[in-house]
């Protein structure tokens, strides 16, 4: 029996909501997906306050929960060196994720640098996380074409690839940032990614219309993917990518197809349930 690397990614659920949150609200929610079983919670970010402000309080919403004897990895994001650098002093968090685009617009966009400058910033980045005995993940955003009207070729896909060689992160997420992937498209970017580097070290974020959703999950599934990004009920998108957002892959359609293929996963169904019910009280 395979087993997936389960990631519940509730700050991308949040950032983007029609109203800001407060931090209890924000503390109850989190920790009560703490107790779900997943191996990772992406559970907020130091970015620019003005940008997201959504996420302003991300330190003191981690200060103040109660991490369950089993604590999920604790993931947040991270723009620039700064916010970097303020992630790997908080003690709750364990993993630094970085949006490196292949999309030059979406990352000036979305980072306030070009693709040149994000590269030489997070191979720095990475090596510090590394130092600081965290873990470091790059996101590839726009890996499924972008709405800016940019050529996204193979060979930038390879070059990108090669870089992640070199830097080592220890996760790369193949990011589908408008929901523009296809199961083809997405069998091609993981079996393109598998050349580079080994199963473990890849994954998938993919935002999905809910009726797409199992059709690409089989096809990660199938070409070797075994780590997934999730939210529940499907909750989010990116907010600088594009006015009309495509949700992220619902939570609850990760369960059914990690049943249907038999995969091992460290979720507890009714204690995701009971979260899914949280959320449904959550997001209205």
């Amino acid at each position: 029996m395979e087993r997936l690397t389960w990631v519940e990614c509730p700050r991308d659920a949040m950032q983007g909501w029609h109203r800001l949150f407060s931090t209890e609200e924000k503390v109850a929610y989190l920790q009560e997906l703490a107790h779900v079983g997943f191996d990772v919670l992406d559970a907020g970010s130091f970015v620019s306050t003005r940008a997201v402000p959504q996420m302003a309080d991300t330190a003191a919403v981690l200060d103040q929960i109660v991490w369950p004897d089993r604590k999920p990895e604790v993931l947040v994001i991270v723009g620039n060196p700064l916010g970097w650098e303020r992630a790997l002093q908080h003690r709750a968090v364990d993993t630094v994720g970085y949006p490196y685009s292949l999309s030059e617009a979406f990352q000036q966009r979305n980072t306030q640098r070009s693709r040149q400058q994000a590269l030489v910033e997070l191979e720095r980045m990475v090596a510090s996380a590394h130092d600081a005995g965290k873990k470091a993940v790059v996101y590839f955003s726009m890996a499924f074409g972008n709405p800016y009207g940019e050529v996204l070729s193979d060979g930038m896909i390879h070059e990108a690839l090669e870089h992640m060689v070199r830097i080592q992160p220890d996760a790369v997420s193949i990011s589908d940032t408008i929901g523009s992937g296809t199961p083809e498209s997405i069998q091609k970017r993981a079996e393109q990614a598998l050349e580079y580097l080994p199963v473990g070290q890849l994954g998938m974020h993919l935002h999905v219309r809910e009726d797409q959703a199992f059709a690409h999950l089989e096809a990660a599934w199938n070409a070797g993917i075994r780590r997934f990004d999730t939210a529940l009920r499907g909750i989010g998108g990116c907010p600088f990518a594009q006015s009309n957002l495509v949700g992220n892959m619902p939570a609850e359609k990760l369960l059914t197809f990690a049943n249907r293929v038999g995969a091992s996963y460290g979720v507890r169904p009714m204690a995701l349930e009971s979260a899914h019910n949280e959320a449904l009280a959550l997001f209205q």
